[in-house]
């Protein structure tokens, strides 16, 4: 079975490596220092923080790239100008709430310059962000509006790139 590795992957494997290596080589200086008899309280506090430092990094390190793509979740969507509504759905990881906000949609390129939508959540796994743009009451001119929706508590669950044509 043949396994590929993806560049983020291969980079947090090289962290793990390196954090692994530079605590290895503080414990092999310290094995010659002692026999030595070079080693001091202050050097083994200085090495234990320098591997406790390392080992925190590394376990952190993961974590980046799992915000950075929470928060690039994004619903496109094309509006049919003629049809009463627009309805974008994706599968998005759990919510800390299930009551959503959708920023006005905005646009540089048409007037009127907004159009306001929903968004929920759909019941069941895997959780289904659906956005609703009521457009029998609004009149979408060309363009590309952009908002966000936002949780009760105030996290961008995602953003939402609508194109009237």
């Amino acid at each position: 079975m043949d396994v590929k590795i993806g560049p983020q992957v291969k980079e947090v494997l090289e962290q793990y490596a390196s954090a692994a290596e530079g605590v290895l080589d503080r414990c092999k200086m310290a094995l010659g220092d002692t026999r030595t008899g070079q080693y001091t309280p202050q050097r083994l506090m200085s090495d234990v923080m320098a591997s406790w430092y390392d080992i925190m990094c590394g376990l952190y390190y993961p974590m980046k790239w799992y915000e950075a793509a929470r928060a690039e979740v994004v619903v496109a969507m094309a509006v049919d100008p003629a049809s009463a509504r627009a309805v974008g759905a994706i599968a998005i990881a759990e919510p800390a709430s299930t009551t959503l906000t959708v920023a006005p949609l905005t646009t540089k390129d048409a007037i009127p310059k907004t159009l306001t939508a929903t968004a929920y959540v759909a019941e069941g796994a895997p959780k289904i962000l659906v956005v609703v743009i009521d457009l029998a009451t609004q009149s979408a001119k060309t363009g590309t509006y952009r908002g966000t929706v936002i949780d009760a508590t105030g996290a961008v669950v995602a953003r939402v790139e609508a194109t009237v044509p």
